[in-house]
């Protein structure tokens, strides 16, 4: 059984009958198509989608196969609650350009700042925060990469 700790990164895998799950999972080359950051250890979670980042519960992902990764070093919790909460308030919406670039490999549809793909958020949560997680900024970061960083170690695999 997955519990959760705040600030894990979840994985969760698509579905191979819906086309814009099947884009993110062929480009990621991976069964994973979207990623939430826990908050807190009940299951409260930022959710990345197209109005913006939502409040959500792991609880909505219910049946879904997910994976939890949880960071390897220690971290300042405070800092990266603060960051979270803010951004998550500035935020304009979901990065539709920077999918449409990860989906087609256009790196000039990546930047903007005040919008997010699922996987970029947790990614500049903690690369943009004081624990890099790529020597360089990443242009495009799908959700296998929390999969594969060796900086986060997998918790849990399994339906919630």
């Amino acid at each position: 059984m997955y519990r959760p700790e705040p600030l894990d990164v979840v994985v969760v895998d698509g579905h191979w009958y819906n086309p814009l799950h099947l884009g993110i999972m062929w480009r990621g080359l991976d069964p994973g198509c979207h990623c939430l950051t826990t908050k807190n250890v009940d299951g409260a979670v930022w959710s990345p989608e197209g109005k913006g980042i939502l409040n959500k519960t792991l609880a909505d992902y219910s049946g879904r196969t997910i994976s939890a990764h949880r960071y390897r070093g220690q971290l300042d919790r405070d800092k990266l609650w603060r960051w979270g909460y803010e951004t998550q308030k500035t935020c304009k919406g979901y990065n539709f350009k920077a999918w449409a670039g990860f989906a087609t490999g256009l790196k000039s549809l990546a930047n903007d700042e005040t919008r997010y793909t699922c996987a970029e958020w947790p990614y500049w949560l903690f690369h943009g925060n004081g624990y890099p997680l790529t020597p360089n900024d990443e242009a495009f970061i799908y959700p296998r990469f929390f999969r594969f960083n060796p900086l986060f170690e997998e918790i849990f695999r399994g339906q919630i």
